[in-house]
């Protein structure tokens, strides 16, 4: 459930009480997720970065948060799903997929299930965006 993102916030659960301290619970295995696969450095001293991540798809459900990525990621996208992504981090100017540094600019991806994108981010320093935060925890988003 911490990952509702992927599940789209479909999920069921199961109380377990002293009177009733088992459950039968079914797994569904939805579809194979496609994957970014990636680096993301300085653009000037090639340095790695640790940046802060959103997920978002067009209903709303997001994942942000620091931690979710690392320097080199491989990152589950739900297939056949857009999904706009966004990394920051301070003293950074914002990334948005395809790749560009303006919103306007920005496109959402969409893969197939068994499909590998792979990107090389390189952030620009910018003394603007010295505070901008990750503005959340790990963790999902959903809207219903």
């Amino acid at each position: 459930m911490s990952k509702q993102f992927y599940s789209d916030g479909n999920f069921q659960t199961a109380t377990l009480t002293v009177n009733h301290p088992t459950e039968t619970v079914a797994i569904h295995l939805g579809s194979k997720a496609g994957v970014l696969i990636g680096t993301v450095r300085d653009a000037i001293t090639g340095a790695t970065l640790y940046p802060c991540l959103e997920l978002r798809r067009p209903n709303g459900n997001l994942l942000s948060g620091s931690g979710l990525i690392r320097a080199h990621f491989r990152l589950l996208i739900p297939s056949e799903t857009e999904v706009a992504v966004k990394m920051w981090l301070d003293g950074y100017r914002p990334w948005y997929y395809p790749g560009t540094d303006e919103k306007s600019q920005s496109a959402p991806v969409r893969l197939r299930g068994d499909e590998e994108k792979t990107l090389e981010i390189l952030l620009q320093r910018s003394a603007s965006d010295s505070k901008l935060g990750c503005g959340m925890p790990v963790g999902s988003v959903v809207n219903p």
